[in-house]
């Protein structure tokens, strides 16, 4: 891919085994982080550079860790700032979470990723920790292939969401919608200009507006609280 200047970065956070290292690779087309299903494979943040619908981004997937609300407030700099959430295990994790925000802090764009089927706990301080956020933050649900177990999904409007992107990261349901929202909602003006062609993650749509791959389900209010 040619070397652009300045690129936005889009990051992908959740907790562990949410899919973010398969969306990863299904939004840069290869191969290139770890996938397993045991939690907490991706340690650090990996970082790559995408063509989403043919606009470069710098690509970040966020190292796996586990948020323990049971402990409150933790020692740590997230903790001081009253975000709640204590890094359990041990101090490697501390180093993880470390990283992780600060990556948060910088982006552009945030993809909380959560998994199909009833909130969690943890998925729980990930929306605390990033209400702060929400300007720039896009919440997308993976593992819903076959419409399976998107009902439940419909409990997330609690938490004041405007849109729940329906997704399938190992099967590509419903990527397109996901790249326009992530395209849309980018300022490009200052990306120094692109030469070149690169693998685009690029979803076409028919003359009706609808995605060619499927139109993903979008679950919207009128208002934020």
């Amino acid at each position: 891919m040619p070397k652009n200047t300045n690129l936005p970065t889009v990051v992908l956070v959740g907790r562990p085994n949410v899919g973010k290292s398969t969306l990863f690779n299904r939004l840069l087309h290869k191969r290139r982080t770890i996938t397993d299903p045991t939690p907490g494979v991706t340690r650090d943040p990996i970082e790559a550079d995408a063509l989403i619908n043919g606009k470069p981004v710098r690509l970040i997937d966020t190292g796996g860790f586990k948020l323990d609300r049971e402990w409150g407030v933790g020692s740590g700099e997230w903790g001081r700032r009253g975000c709640g959430g204590r890094i359990t295990d041990n101090s490697i994790d501390d180093l993880v979470v470390g990283k992780t925000f600060a990556t948060v802090e910088k982006a552009d764009l945030i993809v909380l990723l959560l998994e199909a089927g009833e909130i969690t706990s943890e998925d729980e301080e990930f929306i605390k920790i990033l209400r702060p956020y929400r300007g720039r933050l896009i919440i997308a649900v993976n593992k819903t292939e076959g419409g399976r177990r998107e009902a439940d999904s419909w409990n997330l409007l609690s938490y004041g969401f405007e849109k729940i992107f329906m997704i399938s990261a190992e099967h590509g349901d419903n990527i397109g919608e996901l790249c326009e929202e992530i395209i849309n909602r980018i300022d490009f003006s200052e990306v120094a200009a692109h030469a070149g062609r690169g693998r685009s993650s690029s979803y076409s749509h028919n003359d009706s507006g609808e995605a060619q791959h499927g139109q993903v389900p979008i679950i919207q209010q009128a208002h934020v609280v």
